[in-house]
């Protein structure tokens, strides 16, 4: 008992040793990170991980996306131009928004009709080699499922 908690120390010790010619960033991430972007301008953002997950969780506004603010003829009160390309990124969210709207009211959209199953109670009884057969239930679908809505009628 006492040789095999040596042995177990012994190779605890082993391992950190081996481990200690190495920085800890080694020891818990032993990959490789030389980051090198090959990405072109138009493919996006070349960042690395943690970057990219502080842009995705709290985004900047980017300078397409701000108002630019021209000064009106009274000074005390700008006159805010709003950027083309907004304009055009809110037309197109207000278009898929009612495209998705109209294909949720409509009413051509096919449903399906659930089957109408029955649960049956089955109750302990005494079989024919005097077998006992516990309570149990057993399910009997009474109704198939049905498409409803639609102009194609399915034969049965």
């Amino acid at each position: 008992m006492r040789r095999l908690k040596a042995i177990n120390l012994l190779a605890i010790c082993l391992c950190f040793g081996i481990s200690s010619c190495a920085s800890v960033k080694d020891i818990v991430n032993p990959y490789d990170e030389d980051f090198h972007c090959r990405a072109k301008d138009t493919e996006g953002k070349c960042v690395d991980t943690p970057t990219a997950y502080q842009d995705a969780r709290y985004p900047q506004p980017t300078v397409e996306s701000q108002a630019e603010v021209a000064p009106s003829a009274d000074e005390n009160s700008p006159v805010v131009a709003i950027s083309p390309v907004k304009v055009l990124k809110d037309e197109a969210k207000a278009n898929q928004y009612k495209a998705i709207t109209e294909l949720l009211e409509s009413p051509q959209a096919p449903m399906l009709n659930p089957p109408k199953v029955l649960r049956v109670l089955i109750l302990p009884y005494r079989g024919e080699k005097n077998e006992l057969f516990m309570t149990r239930y057993a399910y009997l679908e009474i109704e198939k499922a049905s498409w409803v809505l639609t102009d194609i009628k399915e034969k049965p």
